[in-house]
C-alpha cells in the first residue's frame, strides 16, 4: 500500500463473496468511477434506498488503494490454507510459520501481503549471503574492446576513423534475475506494511543490489528467463515477485500505469493451479497434463475446448477433473455437467470429476450415458495448521485415485 498521504486514507474490510456492512466513510465519486472503470469484475458499490453505501466482492482477494480508502479483500479460507495454496501454485519451498515475526497487528487484520513479501525476503536473505548469481552480459561500445564489428563500424562510422564499433562479455551480476529482484523490492518500498519491520528488510536488501541497474519490470521479461543449474534456486523467488509486481496473480500481464494501485488473487485460477500442481506433486508429472485445448467436430464447427486436467495412465487420459471454486450444493449445475460431457466428447475419456470446495462425505456418482460417469468430489479448505491441511491434500488424492483404480 502506498505510504504517501497513508495517515489519512481509512480502510475498509470485506471477506470475498460477502457485502460490507453500509459505510460511514462514503466513497466520492472520483473512487465509484474508478472501481466501475479498473475494477468491475472485483468489487460493487451498492446503493440503498436512503443513499448508504455497500461494497460487495467477488472471487478475487487482496486490497484496492483509492484516493481516499483502501479496500482489504479477504479469502474466506483460513491463512494456513490460503499461504499453502499460493505455495502449491506457484511451486514455492514448504513455508515454514516460524519465518514469519508478523506482529499481532498483522494477525488480526490476516493481512497475507505481509506475509507474502516476508517469505520473499526470507528467500532473499540466503542469497545474499551466498552472493548473487553472475552471468555474461553482452556489450557494444566505440571504444577499442572485444570484437570489431565491422559492417556497424561501416554504416555508423565511414566519416569518424576515431571511433571503432566493438562488441564484448562480461561476467557481471546486472542480469535479467537480479534486476526483477531489485525491481520488486524498490517497488515494495514504496509500500505499507503494517508491521514495520517489514519495511526495514525491503530497505537493507535493497541497498544489497548495488551492482544491479533498477529498471522497470513487465509481464514478458519473467518468461525471457532461461533456468539451469546455476540459477535454478532463483525460481520461488522470481515465482514471488511475479505474483507481487502481477495486478491479478497468476495472470502474465505487463505491469502499466494505473488510477488505482492493487494487489489482487483470482481465487478461481488460484484454486486450479492449486489443485493442479497437488496432483502433480502426489501422482506424479508424467501422469497430469493441464490446461489441455481440444477441438471436437460439433455440427462440421470446430469449438475450442480448454481441458482443465486430465489424468494419464501409460500415456493415455483416463479422468478429465474440473475445478470449481464454489461450494458443492445438493447436484452439479447443468452448465457445469454440460462442459465436461463436451469435455468427454471431445476426447474419449469416459470418468469425468467435478472439485468443488467443502466436505463431501461419500462421493457423488452420475451417470451421464451408459458409457459416461461424473463424480462430484470435496476439496475441504478449513485447516487449523499445515499438518491438518496435508491430511486433506491427502484424502483430496486419495478420493481422485480411487476413481481411476
Amino acid at each position: 500500500m502506498p505510504t504517501s498521504e497513508i495517515e489519512n486514507i481509512e480502510f475498509i474490510e470485506i471477506r470475498e463473496f460477502t457485502n460490507s456492512d453500509y459505510l460511514n466513510q462514503i466513497l466520492t465519486e472520483e473512487e465509484i468511477q474508478i472501481v466501475r472503470t479498473e475494477f468491475k469484475e472485483k468489487l460493487e458499490v451498492i446503493f440503498s434506498s436512503n443513499g448508504k453505501q455497500s461494497i460487495k466482492a467477488s472471487h478475487y482477494v487482496g486490497y484496492i488503494v483509492l484516493p481516499n480508502h483502501i479496500v482489504s479483500i479477504t479469502p474466506k479460507i483460513p491463512a494456513v490454507t490460503f499461504i499453502s495454496m499460493i505455495r502449491y501454485a506457484l511451486d514455492l519451498p514448504q513455508l515454514k510459520t516460524e519465518v514469519f515475526s508478523a506482529s499481532e497487528e498483522v494477525l488480526k487484520r490476516r493481512n497475507y501481503y505481509d506475509i507474502l513479501v516476508l517469505f520473499l525476503l526470507h528467500l532473499i536473505d540466503p542469497l545474499l549471503q551466498q552472493g548473487l548469481y553472475n552471468n555474461y552480459a553482452k556489450y557494444e561500445e566505440t571504444s577499442i574492446r572485444g570484437k570489431i564489428l565491422f559492417k556497424e563500424n561501416l554504416f555508423n562510422n565511414y566519416n569518424r576513423p576515431d571511433k571503432v564499433f566493438c562488441n564484448y562479455s562480461e561476467l557481471t551480476a546486472d542480469i535479467l534475475e537480479n534486476r526483477i529482484i531489485k525491481y520488486t523490492l524498490f517497488y515494495l518500498s514504496q509500500c505499507h506494511f503494517f508491521d514495520d519491520n517489514v519495511s526495514l528488510r525491503i530497505r537493507n536488501s535493497y541497498k544489497r543490489f548495488d551492482q544491479v541497474e533498477t529498471v522497470p519490470i513487465h509481464g514478458g521479461s519473467f518468461k525471457s528467463i532461461q533456468y539451469n543449474p546455476l540459477n535454478e534456486h532463483y525460481k520461488p523467488i522470481i515465482s514471488l515477485c511475479e505474483l507481487l509486481l502481477s495486478d491479478s496473480s497468476l495472470d502474465l500481464q505487463t505491469i502499466g500505469e494505473r488510477t488505482a494501485l492493487s494487489f489482487l488473487l483470482d481465487m478461481n485460477k488460484l484454486f486450479e493451479e492449486f489443485i493442479a500442481n497437488l496432483l502433480i506433486e502426489r501422482i506424479g508429472e508424467s501422469n497430469i497434463k493441464v490446461q489441455e485445448t481440444e477441438y471436437p467436430e460439433v455440427t462440421e464447427d470446430k469449438l475450442k475446448v480448454r481441458i482443465d486436467i486430465e489424468v494419464l495412465q501409460n500415456g493415455v487420459p483416463i479422468l478429465i477433473l474440473d475445478t470449481k471454486y464454489k461450494g458443492f450444493e445438493s447436484q452439479p449445475e447443468e452448465g457445469h455437467v454440460a462442459q465436461l460431457v463436451l469435455y468427454s466428447l471431445s476426447t474419449g475419456v469416459k470418468k469425468l470429476g467435478l472439485i468443488y470446495v467443502g466436505k463431501l462425505n461419500e462421493r457423488q456418482k452420475y451417470i451421464i450415458k451408459p458409457d459416461i460417469i461424473l463424480h462430484s468430489l470435496c476439496f475441504d479448505l478449513v485447516a487449523s495448521d499445515i499438518e491438518d491441511f496435508n491430511e486433506s491434500c491427502l484424502n483430496f488424492i486419495n478420493s481422485v485415485k480411487t476413481l481411476y483404480s
